[in-house]
């Protein structure tokens, strides 16, 4: 499929694996999307994917995924709101 349209194929088939596989093949799905999305969603998808691991597997868990978004390649302003997302995060938590 066209980059510019995997989003929703992505988006369902890692619904499917919540509802009736692994949360953990769900996690990989996400991540999978990630990185085949084009640059001007990746942001949102990133924003789905620890919206998601933080209500399957708790907020620390999404430490990594915040990591892994920073260094991906993203456009430095996505990069700048994910960073602040992250820090916020860290200060929720009580580890600053």
């Amino acid at each position: 499929a066209p980059a510019d349209q995997v989003k929703p194929l992505y988006l369902q088939y890692a619904k499917l694996e919540e509802d009736y596989g692994l949360a953990k093949r769900a996690m990989k799905v996400y991540d999978q999307a990630t990185k085949a999305v084009p640059n001007n969603e990746k942001l949102s998808m990133y924003e789905i994917y620890i919206a998601r691991a933080a209500e399957i597997f708790g907020v620390p868990k999404t430490r990594e995924i915040y990591e892994q978004a920073i260094e991906s390649g993203l456009p430095d302003k996505d990069v700048k709101t994910m960073c602040l997302k992250y820090a916020e995060l860290e200060r929720s938590l009580g580890e600053i």
